[in-house]
């Protein structure tokens, strides 16, 4: 693997937890809001509450990682672009395949 597959694989890696890590905290809010009257009515433990929410952690993964991989792909490429890393590549001789292929490959294996 080349060093510049590495920088972009790591940027993209960067901007995709950060993507399903937020999308992950929005769905457990939505679902926390949604559950509150249950929350008010039945008084669970926290512990309680918190395994409840660990169990439906894949559930959310699930649904999470694919839009993850497609926003970290897209952002990761779009602040390469706006800093002009793209074009400083581009000037070095390395074609958009090139530059695409980390991001392509990982949301490959990821799906």
């Amino acid at each position: 693997m080349r060093i510049i597959d590495r920088y972009i694989t790591f940027e993209f890696l960067k901007v995709f937890t950060l993507c399903v890590l937020g999308f992950v905290l929005v769905s457990l809010l939505v679902e926390a809001t949604d559950k509150i009257k249950f929350y008010f009515e039945h008084n669970p433990s926290g512990w309680l509450m918190a395994k409840y929410f660990l169990v439906k952690l894949p559930g959310y993964l699930f649904f999470t990682v694919p839009l993850g991989i497609l926003m970290g792909g897209m952002l990761s490429l779009l602040m390469m672009a706006r800093h002009s890393e793209i074009i400083a590549m581009q000037a070095n001789g390395i074609d958009a395949l090139s530059i695409a292929r980390p991001v392509a490959t990982i949301g490959l294996v990821a799906a």
